[in-house]
């Protein structure tokens, strides 16, 4: 069985999950999803975007599909890696920015490129790389 993993702060061994669902509602504070197809497509889970522990995502190099979640105001990520979304040589990541993404206030960096997102740019805060 492929697995995401997790890595935990103190901990030398990473967390293993049978999907990037399962990471939900964990008190993780770092994702990195290796690419592995059995878990690395379809959307990407809201609750990543909702968290208050998770500080950084890693989902860069896999088929992850549809459009961004919504971003909580709440939320504690930082980091957002999100680059190099294909699935059948095509950029699978698609749709608008969302607009929550402009009261992310903890969102420090956000990698989107070789996606196919379109529409409106977000204004995103000023302190955002």
């Amino acid at each position: 069985m492929h697995t995401a993993r997790a890595a935990c702060p103190g901990k030398s061994a990473c967390l293993k999950y049978s999907s990037l669902e399962a990471c939900c509602g964990s008190s993780l504070l770092h994702i990195h999803s290796f690419p592995f197809p059995s878990i690395s497509q379809g959307p990407i889970p809201e609750c990543f975007t909702q968290s208050k522990t998770l500080k950084h995502l890693y989902l860069s190099d896999n088929s992850l599909s549809g459009p961004l979640p919504d971003f909580s105001p709440d939320s504690s990520l930082q980091l957002l890696f999100l680059r190099n979304q294909i699935y059948d040589s095509k950029p699978s990541l698609t749709g608008p920015l969302p607009a929550s993404l402009a009261t992310a206030t903890a969102l420090q960096y956000l990698q989107l490129a070789n996606n196919a997102l379109s529409g409106p740019m977000v204004e995103l805060p000023a302190d955002m790389k």
